[in-house]
């Protein structure tokens, strides 16, 4: 099968997906026929102008360029979700950084909160009531 004859293995699994594409978009641009992975012999594809292979490199090739972006040096993590969100007609990916990003934000507010329980429990033990309403 086509995925698994041209798989790349990347310690980064965004990586991994990129140079596989690029392998498989490769491979087409050389041959459109593809044999069936089960049954020696067999193609999975029409013959060597497939309309349906050609199609498929095309957006391989589209996906590619999309992807461009996340190599070069100032890519940020916000670019590059975006990049993944137009390749696969999403937004999942740019959903889930804001998700962290209003989970960072929320943070320190919650800590904020628990350290300001604790002084005020702090300060009202430091208060002496042994002088019968005076507070020293």
């Amino acid at each position: 099968m086509l995925t698994t004859e041209r798989f790349r293995v990347n310690d980064r699994e965004d990586r991994a997906l990129y140079d596989t594409m690029v392998a498989i978009r490769d491979r087409l641009n050389w041959d459109l026929v593809v044999t069936h992975p089960v049954t020696p012999g067999d193609t999975i594809t029409s013959g060597s102008d497939d309309a349906k292979a050609r199609r498929f490199r095309e957006k391989l090739t589209e996906a590619i360029d999309t992807l461009a972006p996340l190599f070069a040096a100032d890519c940020t993590r916000e670019k590059a979700l975006k990049c993944w969100d137009k390749v696969f007609a999403t937004t999942f990916f740019s959903e889930r950084l804001e998700e962290e990003q209003r989970a960072h934000v929320a943070a320190p507010a919650i800590i904020g909160s628990a350290a300001l329980l604790g002084a005020t429990a702090a300060a009202a033990s430091a208060v002496s009531s042994a002088g019968g309403g005076r507070h020293a």
